[in-house]
């Protein structure tokens, strides 16, 4: 709308300049005018024109430009929001996984050795339990005893995948892989009676 306005008023100027013979004698009477500081030479009107038009058109660009870089923004903090959530609910899960192998120790190994080992079952145990917290979106990569001086503690390592929806619609980037880790120190002493 603004450059058809812009192109009415050309040609308007230019059926008026062809009408008086002298476009210097226009000046002339256009600064007779009062009120008339600087009228510029009609072949300069037209600059004058497209410089209008060449600012109207940088805005323009300027706030496209804008509104995508808000956009960007946005979609960033939602997929950043969305892993660190998926982080603090694996970590959790995994946390708890630890606590419920540390509980379930092969209670025959440690009276006769006084070693700390987990049961059989004790990695599909741990993924049962991460699967009921999270919706299987943790895997568990491996249930161990790590032997310290003092001390013995059951370590679990896995992963857990945050999706990314606004980055893999944008760049092909679906989702983030966080390796989450837990540990727990073993209930010693507690048996299926509870002693």
């Amino acid at each position: 709308m603004k450059f058809s306005l812009i192109h009415k008023l050309k040609e308007a100027i230019s059926k008026v300049l062809s009408l008086v013979p002298s476009a210097s004698r226009l000046v002339t009477l256009l600064k007779a005018l009062p009120g008339a500081r600087h009228i510029p030479a009609p072949a300069k009107i037209g600059q004058l024109w497209v410089r209008q038009a060449e600012s109207g058109l940088s805005v323009t660009i300027q706030g496209i430009y804008y509104i995508l870089l808000l956009f960007t923004f946005f979609a960033v903090v939602y997929d950043i929001g969305n892993a660190g959530y998926v982080a603090t609910i694996s970590t959790n899960a995994v946390r708890v996984a630890a606590q419920d192998a540390a509980k379930h120790i092969d209670e025959l190994t440690f009276i006769e050795t006084q070693e700390v080992r987990l049961s059989p079952d004790a990695l599909g145990r741990a993924q049962d339990v991460v699967n009921g917290l999270t919706g299987g979106k943790v895997a568990i990569l491996q249930v161990k005893v790590t032997s310290l001086q003092k001390h013995d503690v059951i370590m679990i390592l896995g992963h857990a995948h945050a999706a990314l929806p606004v980055m893999g619609a944008v760049f092909g980037i679906d989702d983030v892989i966080i390796p989450v880790e837990a540990y727990a120190e073993p209930a010693y002493g507690i048996s299926l009676e509870g002693q």
